[in-house]
């Protein structure tokens, strides 16, 4: 009786480095998306902590000073948005009156409401913008 000779045959060689070579370009593109998440992160981090801050010095102005900057959804307000500076992106503040029965377009009511939207002009950096009501 011959016993067969121990060991892979060729077929199973070739099979197995095609098998490794197919899956080696998903595995090294999701350690190059791993690698660089930090620094996207840390980035959006940082453009949303700008955004909270300028959201918090317009929530502290008087009710009377936000009004007068009001104005609609589709204009940022020219008296709280920031031009972009070297340590933020640029900063949009949108000031409307708020009537919830005009979303999104608000009419000027007079609720004692008003919206507040602030948010990076283009969107890439942070792409959540942040949204208030103030009321009187």
């Amino acid at each position: 009786m011959k016993r067969r000779a121990a060991g892979f045959s060729y077929v199973e060689v070739v099979l197995a480095t095609v098998l490794l070579a197919v899956c080696i370009v998903p595995a090294t593109n999701a350690l190059r998306n791993g690698a660089s998440a930090p620094q996207i992160v840390a980035t959006q981090g940082h453009a949303m902590l700008c955004i909270k801050n300028q959201m918090e010095k317009v929530i502290a102005e008087p009710y009377h000073n936000l009004v007068l900057a009001s104005g609609t959804l589709a204009t940022p307000s020219a008296t709280y948005s920031l031009a972009a500076d070297s340590q933020c992106p640029a900063r949009n503040i949108y000031i409307a009156k708020y009537n919830p029965d005009g979303f999104p377009n608000f009419p000027n009511a007079d609720t004692g409401l008003l919206y507040i939207n602030a948010s990076v002009p283009d969107g890439a950096v942070a792409q959540f913008p942040l949204t208030t009501l103030v009321a009187r």
